[in-house]
């Protein structure tokens, strides 16, 4: 999401970081949760209640922001601002997937099969054919070549992407101690002043306290990426 100004002009928005949701340990117990369940653990009221209450809330001033001690003590509280990334698979079990997926399994059989025709060929016949076994090793290195180096390019990829991210970390403008500086978007707190200007992507869930021409462009069709702007105002 991207907040702009309606004339065209950079225009600076102030604007109040919200908590992360978390569910219930009761709910986050079950295997399925419905929509019924997910609203009931929304009860959301930063929006609702009047700005003096949030601010008395969250600790925090319009005019000086939250001060470094309290910085601190909430990231140690709530860790980064950030989605948690998903479970990684260990490194053996990436490379023991490319070893016997797919395609693989159809080469481990045929081996297999091969080295299984030799011993029956060996035990039935004083002069057995060994051209079943050569073709089982052959194979069997075949699987072993081919698994390697699809796992090497993976993992080759994997950590160029992870590269490409650490290469233009997102930084906002937040207001501690009455004094503005950029951060880096994860070091975001609960009660953090943010300022938006014109082309940023809003960093975290964030009250309006105070916009001019303030608009925010939602994708609304992921196909042709269609982009309706919707007016916002302070609340």
């Amino acid at each position: 999401m991207k907040g702009s100004s309606e004339d065209g002009a950079t225009a600076v928005e102030e604007v109040v970081a919200l908590p992360k949701r978390k569910t219930s340990q009761r709910h986050s117990r079950r295997k399925k949760t419905t929509l019924d369940d997910l609203r009931r653990e929304m009860r959301m009221d930063e929006h609702l209640i009047p700005l003096q209450d949030l601010m008395a809330r969250f600790g925090t001033s319009q005019e000086h922001g939250l001060t470094e001690q309290q910085v601190l003590e909430l990231r140690r509280r709530d860790g980064p601002n950030a989605i948690t990334p998903p479970k990684q698979l260990p490194e053996f079990l990436k490379f023991l997937k490319n070893m016997v997926g797919g395609f693989a399994l159809l080469l481990w059989a045929a081996a297999i099969m091969s080295v299984v025709a030799y011993g029956i060929q060996q035990a039935t016949s004083d002069n057995g054919d060994v051209s079943n076994l050569f073709l089982g090793i052959v194979l069997i290195a075949v699987v072993l070549v081919t698994g390697a180096f699809t796992y090497y390019q993976e993992a080759k990829s994997e950590r160029i992407m992870k590269s490409f991210l650490k290469l233009t970390p997102e930084c906002t403008m937040v207001l501690r101690d009455g004094r503005r500086s950029q951060v880096e978007v994860d070091r975001l707190v609960v009660g953090d002043i943010v300022d938006v200007t014109f082309g940023d992507r809003l960093p975290a869930d964030i009250r309006v306290i105070k916009c001019s021409g303030f608009k925010v462009g939602s994708i609304q069709n992921c196909i042709t990426f269609l982009c309706i702007c919707i007016s916002v105002s302070p609340f």
